[in-house]
């Protein structure tokens, strides 16, 4: 006769069986919790490690960057100590201009033109050696003393000099003219119709135009047979005191025009 198994104890052999399972599959989740875990946790420490890594390195390059400002400022101070102490002890100007030294020496030694004129230089030793005409002006030289030195009409007008200035100091009309002055303004400062004339200005017209007189041009130079060709009369050149050997050779040769006039 067939028996049939007992239903009640299958039922618990595979409760058990599952609960094994159960137990299996909760094992390994756990196992695999721990491991991710662990993981995370060597991963911070990885990060934890690489931040404290770069915080050293800057707490070098921070040490490193202030060594480097302290040794710059050091440097600093020392230069600067330096350049006060350099005064006192460099001889003066006079002392190495006695000791055979010439202008153009205590000029690239670092003396100002000021300093070599006070230890005896000339001014033409000062212009030869090559300080500028701001220099030597500034220094105290007199124009006069500069012109005669060899300093240009160019080079005195650069260093703020007028043209008031550059008259009184002896620059010529020719060397006015040269940098940039016009007859008008040669003639506002004071210069003679004989000195442009001499200077080159020849033409009675020119001088006519800017103001110059009859009786100054006749004092300048200037000849009949010109200041005849712009108009001047006969009666006119007589009264500023043309002669009459002037006037003939001027074109003058009627009698009765010279007797017209007396």
């Amino acid at each position: 006769r067939h028996e049939w198994p007992d239903m009640g104890s299958c039922g618990s052999a595979l409760t058990r069986r599952r609960s094994r399972i159960d137990v299996a599959t909760a094992d390994e989740a756990a196992e695999a919790a721990l491991a991710k875990t662990a993981n995370l946790r060597a991963q911070l420490a990885t990060m934890q490690q690489q931040q404290a890594a770069m915080q050293q390195q800057q707490a070098q390059q921070q040490v490193q960057m202030m060594t480097a400002m302290t040794a710059m400022m050091e440097q600093m101070r020392t230069m600067q100590t330096a350049q006060m102490a350099q005064p006192a002890t460099r001889p003066t100007c006079a002392a190495v201009k006695a000791a055979g030294r010439s202008a153009a020496q205590v000029m690239a030694d670092g003396y100002t033109c000021k300093e070599a004129r006070e230890a005896g230089f000339t001014c033409e030793e000062i212009m030869i050696a090559g300080y500028l005409s701001t220099a030597a002006k500034a220094a105290g030289f007199a124009l006069h003393e500069m012109r005669a030195a060899g300093y240009t009409a160019q080079e005195v007008k650069v260093a703020g000099y007028t043209a008031q200035e550059m008259k009184a100091g002896g620059y010529s009309a020719q060397e006015m003219e040269a940098v940039g002055y016009t007859l008008q303004e040669m003639k506002s400062v004071g210069y003679s119709a004989q000195e442009m004339r001499t200077g080159g200005y020849t033409a009675p017209q020119e001088m006519k135009a800017v103001g110059y007189t009859l009786q100054e041009m006749r004092a300048g130079g200037y000849i009949v047979q010109k200041m005849r060709a712009v108009g001047y009369t006969l009666q006119e050149m007589k009264s500023v005191g043309y002669s009459a050997q002037e006037m003939r050779t001027g074109g003058y040769t009627a009698p009765q025009e010279m007797k017209a006039v007396g």
